[in-house]
């Protein structure tokens, strides 16, 4: 989530996110999310250091991605994650084994959670039973995968139970269950997805035993205002951490990452600057800079980032 790939090899990764993890399991780390002050990045678009793969930024910005080893010039970041499309993307269009880019993922991030997506439709795009979506998560921890998010496209909590089963049942990682945005809570005209409604379905993820909960804004109509309402809302009736994630088809939400962390959001989706914007995240090389001045240092290196 927040640490950069360390200066040099000799030295050895330094202590980060999945340290953490590790050391206090996924209910404590996800308490001492939510105490930390300043915001957590989770960067989508990654190099791994093993096979030089990137996978979620150049899924969205060039549709299929790049297959693994496909890009030798760049320089390795430390976190790696694995988008909802990538599996489907590595067999449909790059004709590989996804898993062997997701071991590389693994192995690349020795010192930050990884994530992963998973779901009634994930891997595949299309809705699959319980049984293979907790084999789907079982077999991701193997590859290295240590937060698992969770959601239905039509925000139906009983779709969540496989997923969430799965993470507590074959995982030490930690569930991520969210919920899908779609609408305008600033609409007052607008009634059927209300802030009430948000807020009742987070109460619900909670109860049914998410460590973090997830806001996903797939389709980047959550504009400034309604994120700061929104995260507001959710900070105040519920104890779990935040995640924000959002993809910058509007073009305005990195606005809406910087209202959200205004609100207290924990953790924020972003990209690395060359695969940021349209339909990937929001640049994170540029809000680095915002929130730094409004949350304190989040951990990153700007200039290894540029770089």
């Amino acid at each position: 989530m927040e640490r950069c790939c360390p200066p040099t090899e000799r030295q050895g990764p330094p202590p980060g996110t999945r340290n953490k993890l590790l050391e206090l399991g996924p209910v404590k780390f996800a308490e001492w999310v939510r105490k930390q002050k300043r915001l957590m990045f989770t960067i989508r678009p990654c190099a791994m250091r093993t096979s030089r793969c990137w996978r979620r930024g150049c899924e969205r910005t060039t549709c299929c991605g790049w297959r693994t080893g496909g890009a030798p010039g760049a320089k390795p970041v430390q976190p790696g994650n694995v988008g909802g499309a990538t599996f489907d993307t590595a067999m449909r269009f790059l004709q590989e084994d996804p898993w062997t880019g997701w071991r590389s993922c693994g192995s690349g991030s020795p010192c930050s959670v990884s994530n992963a997506a998973a779901g009634e439709q994930r891997g595949g795009v299309h809705e699959l039973p319980d049984n293979v979506v907790r084999e789907f998560v079982k077999r991701s921890a193997e590859c290295g995968m240590d937060v698992f998010r969770i959601f239905d496209s039509l925000n139906w909590t009983e779709k969540h139970e496989g997923g969430d089963g799965g993470v507590r049942e074959h995982t030490e990682g930690l569930c991520e269950a969210a919920i899908c945005y779609t609408g305008d809570i600033l609409d007052p005209k607008r009634t059927k997805y209300s802030l009430k409604y948000y807020v009742k379905m987070a109460k619900e993820l909670v109860r049914m035993g998410t460590h973090i909960l997830g806001i996903k804004d797939m389709a980047g109509l959550c504009k400034p205002y309604a994120a700061q309402a929104l995260v507001k809302a959710l900070r105040d009736e519920v104890e779990v951490p935040i995640h924000f994630h959002t993809h910058d088809t509007a073009g305005v939400q990195s606005g809406s990452v910087l209202r959200a962390s205004d609100a207290g959001v924990d953790i924020a989706d972003a990209a690395l600057a060359a695969m940021s914007g349209m339909t990937s995240q929001p640049n994170l090389n540029s809000l680095w800079r915002r929130c730094a001045t409004r949350r304190g240092n989040s951990g990153l290196d700007l200039a290894a980032l540029n770089r």
